[in-house]
């Protein structure tokens, strides 16, 4: 599957976390261009990561979505590990997340506490 239908088909079947078609939009045309990981299970796109590069140190994971049947069952892990990997392979020294703060939205709580059990930190 190509870059487009992959994020298009994962990212709308994340309504909570991107409900606002116009940014879904974004993200799908701005992945295009970026590197881009995805992961399958039997032959069925479930999950991808795309990398921007914020400065020619620090990379950042631009957007990571994982279909919401396969939560739960380490595919998360196994994309932020493969996207470090690219990063470094890319030489990028740093990696960020750029997500909401703690405590204003339960779905986006969901999504640091994952970003805080790969090692990130509150930076701002």
């Amino acid at each position: 599957m190509e870059k487009e239908a992959v994020s298009r088909e994962i990212l709308y079947d994340l309504s909570e976390w991107f409900g606002i078609q116009e940014s879904v939009e974004e993200y799908i045309r701005d992945s295009q261009e970026k590197p881009f990981l995805d992961c399958y299970m039997n032959d069925e796109s479930v999950g991808f990561v795309v990398l921007n590069a914020t400065s020619k140190d620090c990379a950042d994971i631009f957007v990571i979505g994982i279909k919401k049947k396969f939560h739960q069952m380490g595919i998360g892990s196994v994309l932020n590990e493969a996207y470090e990997t690219m990063a470094r392979k890319l030489g990028y020294a740093y990696s960020q997340v750029k997500t909401i703060q703690m405590r204003h939205y339960e779905e986006y709580d969901i999504a640091n506490n994952f970003y805080i059990a790969m090692g990130y930190k509150e930076l701002e």
